[in-house]
């Protein structure tokens, strides 16, 4: 490792931090179109500085590191923290109790020292496991590119891969994995007639524990972790020459899915559909061979080869009580039937009581038009009634005016009527 480690003039801690899988979870979410366009218009930019400026290998052999240690190590050491740390807290989240805690999964002896001892050793197995499989990855690269002269396994290149490559090299590296896993796990790792020496290290290593806990997923012999999670990770895209983005991705979604899964922890995030049948099905499969792996560790004392399912399925070798990812999607969609139809009670009764209150507002808004129309023919008539008193006020004004003015000029109404009785006796007596 020293010696690989002088050979490969490796990226600074800076450049370690500028990462394109590092930059890319580092980076906020945002649904803002420009900002979007903004961080991939500078993640480009970091990784082709990189390329540029450091050599394939050691851009490889890093990153591997980073994502290693970032998404297995770490939180797996922190799991394992909280478990021997709040044992009464942690064992309310496994998924086996109190057999599920770090001292009685690895049967630990009841003595503290060589309890922490055992511990240890899993630790230092698993992080061993860890950093051999990447030198060995990277001597397989030295190999082809040194000594045979062709191109490397992996692209590195600055150009960024178009996110339907990604897909699809994604998803066959899974279903490649996937596969070779089930079969290298049966017919490999359990089954003393074809590998006797891989499955007696298997059983004695892994099949140690009696269930599932942090560091569970590396804890092996270094041999059949080589040969069970590393090469079937690898040959996908060492055949198809995956870009190093896309092999990175990958190697984050194994790492993740190898710590979360054989936590032994009933609670995981996307718990409701995949990553709890997975984590059962690894459950089953550490309990079925009966504690520390009794038996001589063939097939037909295990069952559940492969967390997914389907191929255990098909060959009958699912432990009795477990279930595949369709049986999984399947009974949670019972389970969420009655809370899909409450809510959707619930949001009928909320668009009742819209409709309703809708209908109320226009209600009250067309009986205050009713009464605005009726104030305003009140006032209307108001109005006139005022109108017409003015007019008969204004009316009789006018004729006090003339009586006023009348008197003013001498009397000449008075005269007036004086002279008209007169005229009318003048003419009764004729």
């Amino acid at each position: 490792m020293a010696s690989l480690l002088n050979f490969l003039p490796l990226p600074s801690f800076n450049a370690l931090l500028s990462l394109p899988v590092l930059s890319y979870f580092l980076l906020p979410t945002t649904t803002t179109s420009w900002t979007l366009y903004l961080n991939l218009f500078f993640f480009s930019l970091t990784w082709t500085t990189i390329v540029w400026s450091y050599p394939p290998l050691g851009i490889e052999f890093l990153s591997l590191l980073v994502i290693r240690v970032l998404f297995f190590i770490l939180p797996s050491a922190l799991f394992l923290a909280f478990d021997s740390l709040l044992p009464s807290l942690s064992q309310s989240i496994k998924a086996q109790g109190h057999a599920a805690l770090p001292a009685r999964a690895a049967n630990a002896s009841s003595n503290p020292q060589k309890r922490n001892l055992r511990l240890l050793r899993i630790v230092g197995i698993s992080t061993l496991n860890i950093f051999l499989s990447t030198a060995v990855q990277i001597a397989m690269e030295l190999f082809v590119t040194q000594v045979l002269g062709i191109r490397s396994a992996l692209r590195i290149t600055s150009r960024l891969p178009v996110p339907w490559l990604l897909a699809k090299d994604l998803a066959r590296g899974l279903l490649i994995r996937a596969i070779l896993s089930y079969y290298i796990h049966k017919h490999l790792l359990h089954s003393p007639e074809w590998s006797p020496f891989l499955t007696r290290m298997h059983v004695r290593y892994a099949h140690s524990l009696t269930t599932t806990m942090p560091f569970a997923g590396a804890y092996d012999h270094p041999l059949p972790y080589l040969v069970h999670k590393w090469l079937p990770l690898y040959l996908p895209a060492l055949i198809f020459r995956f870009h190093i983005l896309s092999f990175l991705l990958l190697v984050s979604i194994v790492s993740l899915e190898e710590m979360l899964v054989p936590s032994g922890y009933s609670v995981l995030p996307g718990s409701t559909v995949l990553l709890a049948g997975m984590a059962r099905r690894e459950e089953g499969h550490f309990m079925s061979g009966g504690p520390g792996g009794g038996g001589g560790g063939g097939a037909s004392q295990y069952g559940n080869f492969a967390a997914y399912g389907l191929l255990d399925w098909l060959h009958g070798t699912s432990v009795s009580g477990s279930q595949t990812i369709a049986e999984d999607l399947e009974t949670e969609g019972r389970k969420r039937k009655p809370a899909m139809k409450k809510g959707a009670s619930k949001a009928n009764g909320a668009l009742k009581g819209l409709a309703n209150q809708s209908a109320e507002s226009e209600s009250e808004s067309s009986e205050g038009d009713n009464d605005d129309l009726d104030e305003s023919d009140g006032s209307t008539r108001n109005l006139r009634s005022k109108d017409s008193g003015q007019g008969w006020t204004d009316s009789l004004k006018n004729l006090g005016g003339g009586k006023n003015d009348s008197n003013d000029g001498g009397g000449s109404w008075k005269e007036a009527i004086t002279t008209g009785r007169g005229s009318r006796r003048s003419v009764r007596r004729n």
